[in-house]
């Protein structure tokens, strides 16, 4: 269910900002809100501060290597601050050497055809006049004869048999057809020691940056006390400061219902004043998204393992929306063992939510409850269908479950006829649950038009794909359908602003049947995961197995044609099952899908990152002074 929420305002003096802060955050239960005519007065300083603060420690956490210092080598105790900017300067070296050495290695391919010379050498023979021009002469090109000069070759061929040759001569060369070429700044034997240099430098840091690794819960943990800053100066700066003579602050929250009197009263016990109203106005009187109550969501244990698709899909109905935990816990299992429709494969997901429970116990435990129920809806449905693995043959007591309706002669026809119903079904539960929601507002009535409207396409999807027909009062019930949905879907006094809707109707008609339609993709998808199934099993075993060779290719073809088979029927439950119930049904609903995840405030102490307000009153958290911890104000 959406927990009822009340809104807390509270009034406070202006230097017990920090003071109200602690308190609620020791209740753990307030979810704060910007006040909407609100003037920081923190520093925007101070956040940017932070910000820039957490920004260097993220990023110094992802460049730090996986691997940590040996036994022994873990350095001793620093401070957070002293760890970031050891590790930023030898991350920022690391890079510098990375690139230099990047440098020195094409430096070094382009030195190494010259061979082994001495830079020195060279400038002794130009001190004695003696010239030398270098060339890169091609394969087919005849050396020039150049008077008073001659020409030696040098180094090593190059690719593709061009040659390097160096004109002697005791004055400046001619030109040729080929240019000249620098002489390299550096020798082969000056780059390798430069290269021998670097390398044991990076390798050098990249120790110290292993020494720091074995500190980054150091660094984790002062990642997490600047988040907790951050919160803590956003939520100081979403208070507004009133003046009545003396400053005041207003702090504004949204608050279980449950939970509403133990915030009152640790306000009370501060002498400070709070009021809790209901919230549920709040949706129809506010326009802005912060001033909507957050949705927090309790289920009981049967239920519970529903949140595990809000939470993976990343949706959460709005505070004023209908909660659909317990249809969409149902009908996601039924079109998942639709989906997969093997009972083979759910025998697996069976065994992997009971093994995860053991061996992941991290995983909340509704993750594997959720695996567990859609595992035992596709062995029954499989059993049902006959499907276990995508075996043609099955053994007596497995032949024994099959339902004949849907495994005879016309289980497709049969099966297909399910599909629509299904839709129809669960698109009809859509629209009575929005005419029991509306009621007694006449627009109820046109929710009623969209139930004939569903059942109407229903029977049109039935005569259009199996060819049955169309019952004769299906017009009739279209006829009325239609206009309860024209003459109620819209208020008068809203009719203009809205006209457009009543322009649409002939789309949203076809989109209807569109809707009640596509609940056929969960036999074609079930279809195509029996009849991979079945191709993996002939490509495997079709010619039987003639010894231990071709056993040990079958079982590899039946493995990896399993395991993709099985990895595509996910796949189809996140396309297929889920969009059919947070997109088909939720529109039929009315469903949008905005809620804002309920996230209370949990800092009972103020952050050492941030600094504490002018004048305000520390006692409490200090330790030391005469009024109540926010603890015992509770």
């Amino acid at each position: 269910m959406i927990v009822p929420m009340q809104r807390l305002d509270l009034l406070c003096p202006a230097a017990d900002r920090d003071l109200a802060l602690a308190a609620l955050g020791a209740l753990g239960v307030v979810h704060l809100t910007a006040v909407a005519q609100a003037e920081p007065q923190t520093p925007a300083a101070d956040g940017d501060a932070l910000a820039g603060r957490l920004a260097r420690v993220r990023r110094v956490l992802e460049q730090l290597p996986a691997t940590s210092a040996r036994d022994g080598d873990t350095p001793a105790a620093m401070a957070p601050e002293a760890l970031l900017e050891r590790a930023r300067s030898l991350l920022d070296e690391q890079e510098r050497l990375t690139e230099a050495l990047d440098t020195l290695r094409h430096e070094r391919e382009a030195v190494a055809p010259l061979g082994n010379y001495s830079v020195d050498d060279l400038a002794a023979l130009r001190a004695a006049g003696v010239v030398l021009t270098l060339y890169r002469v091609p394969r087919n090109m005849a050396l020039p004869h150049v008077a008073d000069a001659s020409w030696q070759a040098v180094g090593t061929p190059l690719a593709g048999t061009d040659s390097l040759q160096v004109l002697v001569s005791l004055g400046p060369p001619p030109e040729l057809a080929v240019p000249p070429l620098p002489w390299p700044p550096r020798a082969l034997a000056d780059v390798d020691r430069l290269l021998e240099q670097k390398r044991a430098r990076l390798e050098a840091v990249r120790q110290a940056l292993a020494e720091v690794a074995a500190r980054r819960d150091v660094l984790e943990q002062f990642s997490a006390d600047l988040i907790l800053g951050l919160r803590w100066i956003e939520a100081r700066q979403g208070m507004a400061m009133l003046d009545a003579g003396t400053p005041v602050a207003h702090l504004r929250g949204f608050v279980p219902e449950d939970a509403a009197a133990a915030v009152i009263q640790a306000c009370v016990a501060q002498g400070w004043a709070a009021l809790a109203a209901p919230a549920a106005q709040e949706v129809a009187e506010e326009s802005d998204p912060e001033a909507q109550p957050p949705t927090l969501l309790r289920y009981p244990s049967w239920l519970d393992p529903v949140r595990t698709v809000f939470e993976a899909v990343g949706i959460l109905p709005g505070y004023a929306e209908a909660d659909v935990g317990a249809p969409m816990l149902v009908f996601l299992s039924l079109f998942f063992a639709m989906l997969v429709g093997d009972a083979g494969y759910g025998l697996l997901f069976l065994t992997a939510s009971l093994l995860g429970r053991r061996l992941l116990p991290r995983i909340p435990r509704r993750a594997f409850s959720l695996l567990l129920v859609m595992s035992v809806a596709t062995v029954a449905w499989g059993a049902l269908t006959g499907v276990w693995f995508g075996a043609v043959r099955l053994p007596g007591p497995l032949e024994g479950l099959r339902l004949d309706w849907l495994t005879g002669e016309s289980a497709d026809r049969n099966l297909m006829a399910l599909c629509f119903l299904l839709g129809a079904v669960h698109l009809s539960l859509a629209r009575l649950w929005s005419v029991l929601r509306l009621w007694p507002s006449t627009q109820a009535l046109a929710q009623v038009g969209w139930l004939g409207v569903v059942w109407t396409m229903y029977f049109a999807a039935r005569l259009m794909v199996l060819g049955e027909a169309f019952p004769t009062w299906g017009l009739w019930l279209l006829g009325v359908s239609a206009l309860l949905i024209v003459l109620f879907m819209t208020p008068l006094a809203q009719l203009r602003a809205r006209w457009t809707s009543h322009v649409m109707l002939p789309l949203n008609f076809v989109s209807n049947f569109v809707d009640v339609v596509s609940y056929v993709r969960l036999y074609a998808v079930g279809a195509a995961s029996l009849a991979t199934a079945q191709a993996v099993n002939q490509m495997a075993l079709g010619d039987g197995i003639a010894g231990p060779v071709s056993g040990l290719l079958a079982a590899g073809i039946l493995f990896v044609g399993h395991a993709g088979n099985i990895l595509l029927a996910c796949m189809g439950v996140l396309v297929h099952g889920v969009r059919l119930n947070t997109l088909e049904f939720a529109n039929h609903m009315g469903l949008t899908w905005g809620g804002r995840p309920y996230t209370p405030f949990t800092t009972s102490r103020r952050p050492a990152t941030v600094s504490p307000l002018a004048g305000a009153q520390e006692a409490t958290m200090a330790g030391e002074g005469a009024r109540p911890s926010p603890a015992e104000g509770a």
